[in-house]
């Protein structure tokens, strides 16, 4: 039970490391929303919500499986 434990608290810092370097890399993106820039802006919040879902549901599952663990 210890390896699962160790294997969630793995998976959720990669989603964490994985949210950190889209957002890093989608700085480069105008936050203004003029017309030509709204997909752009629309692709950038949709990938951060999609890994902060993600890195919540890594959380869900490294607490899950530590629960497990000591029953």
């Amino acid at each position: 039970m210890k390896n699962l434990s160790l294997r969630a608290i793995d998976i959720e810092a990669h989603a964490w490391s994985s949210l950190a370097a889209i957002d890093s890399a989608t700085d480069i993106l105008p936050t203004a929303s003029p017309p030509e820039n709204r997909a752009q802006t629309a692709l950038r919040w949709t990938t951060i919500f999609v890994l902060l879902a993600a890195a919540g549901l890594g959380t869900i599952a490294c607490f899950s499986t530590a629960v497990n663990g000591l029953t």
